[in-house]
């Protein structure tokens, strides 16, 4: 046991570290700012990861498209799980459908998959990012806005970086080497960015009423756990791609929608930054315990 738990500590402990040193930045009101950082992530950061992590890898593309599936899987269970709840408590679908609906399997679950199975839970978590990313910016940006926008679709570089990977996957062709030593540097913004602005953010939130942020960050995770367990037997995932999926699918309420609530629901903004407070915290205990009795 004494084992296991050192070796938990040494997996999350890194993680915390780069989200105290954001909260630190945010607390001491040092500059930084989200909004250009979040621009970064998804216009640089969160491609160049994409098309770096993918690209001229030795990936097993069943799994991987299997593992994307079943991110897709996750989130389709997630919508309507959220929606029968908000409808039967009468919440706003534009505030919390997307939050709820998506979990922060970029800012905390890469780097956690990365650390407990290396380059290969990387490359497997990366397929959870990708539906979830892909997700976030198209359809869960227009869920807060009340708008559908094809000018968004067509101009996301994450979208262009998810179908170039696919497509270069699929035919095994690679990156000539400059180019692909030059996505790998660029990918190396992403990890520490997604992380210290999850630290930042949190940092700067102003909570709202912390009795519903508890109650549905609460939801996220029996709904998380309840998912994850029924889709596992669906799924058959074996090795590292389990742990993947499990430790994907157990991640808390996803920070990166806060961005479209803030901008397109300011009224609620605090309400949802309340709900990814108290889910955060929660993975700091969740995360130990999958990975000693689960993964």
């Amino acid at each position: 046991m004494e084992q296991i738990f050192h070796h938990v500590i040494n997996i999350i402990f890194p993680v915390l570290l780069c989200i105290l040193v954001g909260f630190l930045l945010g607390k001491f009101n040092k500059p930084f700012d989200v909004k250009f950082v979040t621009s970064l992530l998804a216009n640089v950061g969160y491609p160049s990861l994409i098309l770096a992590h993918l690209v001229g890898q030795k990936v097993d593309l069943d799994i991987f498209f299997k593992m994307l599936l079943s991110g897709v899987w996750v989130i389709f269970i997630f919508i309507i799980l959220t929606a029968l709840l908000l409808k039967s408590t009468k919440l706003s679908f534009r505030t919390y459908l997307s939050p709820l609906s998506l979990s922060n399997v970029g800012n905390i679950g890469l780097p956690v998959c990365a650390l407990v199975y290396g380059p290969q839970g990387l490359i497997y978590g990366l397929a959870f990012v990708v539906a979830v990313t892909v997700f976030n910016f198209t359809i869960g940006r227009w869920i807060s806005s009340g708008t559908f926008s094809l000018k968004q679709l067509l101009t996301s570089p994450v979208i262009y970086s998810v179908v170039i990977s696919i497509v270069m996957l699929l035919t095994k062709t690679h990156f000539p080497k400059p180019i692909a030593s030059g996505l790998d540097i660029l990918s190396g913004l992403a990890i520490p960015l997604m992380l210290l602005t999850l630290g930042y953010s949190i940092s700067t939130m102003k909570l709202g009423n912390m009795v519903l942020g508890t109650n549905l960050a609460l939801y996220h995770l029996i709904a998380a756990v309840f998912i994850t367990w029924i889709s596992l037997p669906i799924f058959g995932f074996e090795g590292v791609a389990r742990g993947v999926f499990i430790l994907e699918g157990l991640m808390p309420v996803a920070a990166s929608a806060y961005l479209w609530v803030s901008i397109y629901r300011k009224e609620d903004a605090s309400s949802v930054a309340s709900v990814i407070l108290v889910s955060t915290v929660m993975t700091i205990a969740v995360i130990p315990i999958a990975l000693t009795y689960w993964v």
